[in-house]
């Protein structure tokens, strides 16, 4: 069953108030912390990635390269891509999922994906035989990236990076070393 995360979860710590949620995005304070938090929370890597693959192309040392040949035309990673879009959204990652949750998600998105392809294929210079191994190909990343909200388990994950910053910053600094005119 689908449920928003707590953004106020965090283990016995003091609940983070509306105004630093305000301030701060996504409530944390750190600044690398948050920077982490942008980062992953951020697909559109994941989607770029997955458009470059559509199109042939690997990750070289010189940049991305087209390596293969294209398995669609740039009007159909276009439209692969805003369907990626509409799954990997930074809600749907810091969501709280069961497995069936993630389940029907997945299976959604292959129907959505397989009846895209069996209406566009030619539309999208793809060969026919090519689209099923396409779709499973696409939602396997899809999947990969939904079942990071069973449980609530990147909000959490994130919550622990924030609680662990806090304590690392807040910690009293401490003099290592051996002094002899120290009381023992």
């Amino acid at each position: 069953m689908y449920e928003q995360p707590d953004p106020y979860y965090n283990q016995g710590m003091q609940p983070i108030s509306q105004h630093d949620m305000a301030a701060e995005p996504y409530g944390i304070t750190d600044q690398s912390t948050r920077d982490l938090a942008k980062y992953i929370l951020n697909s559109k890597d994941v989607i770029e990635e997955i458009g470059h693959t559509l199109n042939g192309e690997e990750l070289t040392e010189n940049g991305w390269e087209r390596l293969n040949e294209p398995l669609m035309n740039k009007r159909g990673i276009s439209e692969v891509k805003s369907l990626l879009h509409m799954y990997l959204p930074k809600n749907v990652t810091l969501a709280n999922f069961d497995d069936e949750d993630v389940k029907m998600l997945i299976k959604e998105f292959q129907l959505n994906m397989i009846k895209l392809f069996f209406f566009e294929w030619q539309n999208f210079g793809m060969k026919k035989s090519k689209t099923m191994i396409i779709a499973e190909s696409v939602a396997a990343c899809v999947y990969a990236n939904l079942t990071r909200a069973i449980g609530a388990g990147e909000s959490k994950r994130l919550t622990l990076r924030e609680r662990s910053s806090r304590i690392i910053t807040n910690a009293p600094k401490k003099k290592f070393g051996f002094n002899m005119f120290q009381k023992w």
